[in-house]
């Protein structure tokens, strides 16, 4: 691992700890097991470290949605790897998830345009499949747009409410149980 991703990793897992008012230079340093002099060879300031791990996180997880959208003969084993990758991000890349997702990555006010770009990204890889699930007839015709939130929005909000709120980790059955749900709707 060079140098420059050492101490993007290190600056994560302290910021993941402690949120990024609360953590000093020196202690990315140490973790990194570098000189703190060392960090601005690579990095103009701690915002800058904080800036480019968003960025690196963010990235990782919507690379998620260009894989899923590559992949699955219908919407439905779409949706479930979306679903299963979501998860799989969640355990491979804890730090960076629980630094993205659970309060302690809350974005400085230079990256809100960027991030919502990325979100607008993820978002419309989901659209385009959900149009293209109704042109070929698999579900009826709704609102794309919607559609593509509510999708969204279940995902993260049970998978990473069972990861980070139960401390549980959601498997295939558990998936399967949403998709069928979520297929089938409420009503009888």
């Amino acid at each position: 691992m060079d140098k420059r991703t050492r101490i993007l990793m290190a600056a994560l897992k302290v910021f993941s700890r402690k949120g990024f008012h609360q953590v000093k230079v020196e202690e990315i340093a140490q973790e990194a097991e570098i000189g703190k002099g060392t960090i601005y060879d690579y990095f103009e300031s701690k915002e800058d470290i904080y800036h480019q791990i968003f960025r690196l996180s963010s990235e990782r997880y919507t690379s998620i949605f260009q894989e899923m959208q590559a992949q699955g003969t219908d919407l439905w084993d779409k949706i479930r790897l979306l679903s299963l990758k979501h998860i799989e991000f969640f355990q491979t890349h804890k730090d960076m998830a629980t630094f993205v997702f659970d309060g302690q990555g809350r974005p400085l006010e230079s990256l809100n345009e960027w991030l919502m770009e990325q979100k607008g990204q993820r978002q419309e890889l989901v659209r385009e499949i959900l149009v293209r699930a109704m042109e070929d007839g698999e579900i009826r015709s709704v609102d794309p747009d919607m559609a593509s939130r509510m999708v969204m929005g279940l995902i993260f909000s049970v998978f990473g409410g069972m990861i980070f709120m139960e401390g549980t980790v959601p498997d295939r059955e558990t998936v399967d149980k949403m998709l069928d749900i979520l297929k089938k709707g409420l009503m009888e």
